[in-house]
């Protein structure tokens, strides 16, 4: 919305948003893939690496968030070769679940010695409070020479699409790669019993 009133020009609004991945990225996981880092390789059937999903797991996911911001800014024209932009803007992640339950990740941080399995996928983030301004000045006044500047926080919410990647989360799934191996059977290279690393 933008409401006028004299020197000032309000603007302000909001958005509520509900995010799903259903986990459509999962096709190519479940089969493993197999990487060549040159043309020559794949050629000789000599894989640098391959990874593999074992069975039982379950790579499938179905993120579900939900955000939430409102922003207000006004505009004020303070004299006829200067205007002052003054806003703020109010940003929150409400939550990010897996619809299941089926997700695994270090709460504690990167020395967190195991995974917590469950909701919530990330802790919600209810204070994000971004300031903005700026300034517009016409320094001789004749319309030729204007100086502007202004400066903002922003945030950047995380949403189910970029958590793709951690679908492959022990111990919901478990996965381990195997390197300079022989295509097509990778798993050629591989004698006896094979102990697997979570």
């Amino acid at each position: 919305f933008n409401y006028l009133s004299g020197a000032n020009s309000l603007k302000f609004g909001g958005a509520f948003q509900h995010s799903a991945d259903d986990g459509s990225y999962t096709a190519v996981q479940a089969r493993g893939e197999i990487s060549f880092d040159t043309y020559q390789q794949f050629l000789g059937g000599v894989a640098t690496r391959a990874n593999v999903i074992l069975p039982g797991s379950d790579p499938r996911k179905n993120f579900r968030s939900r955000t939430a911001s409102v922003f207000v800014e006004d505009t004020w024209r303070m004299k006829n070769n200067f205007t002052l932009s003054l806003g703020v803007r109010w940003e929150a992640l409400l939550s990010l679940t897996e619809k299941n339950g089926k997700f695994a990740n270090l709460r504690g941080g990167p020395m967190d010695p195991t995974p917590t399995v469950g909701n919530p996928v990330l802790i919600a983030q209810k204070i994000n409070l971004a300031p903005r301004g700026g300034f517009n000045c016409d320094i001789s006044g004749d319309g030729q020479t204007s100086l502007r500047g202004g400066g903002c926080i922003f945030y950047k919410q995380i949403n189910p699409f970029s958590l793709r990647d951690s679908s492959n989360n022990t111990p919901i799934t478990t996965q381990f790669s195997l390197n300079n191996v022989s295509f097509p059977n990778v798993f050629s290279a591989l004698a006896g019993a094979v102990s697997i690393v979570r």
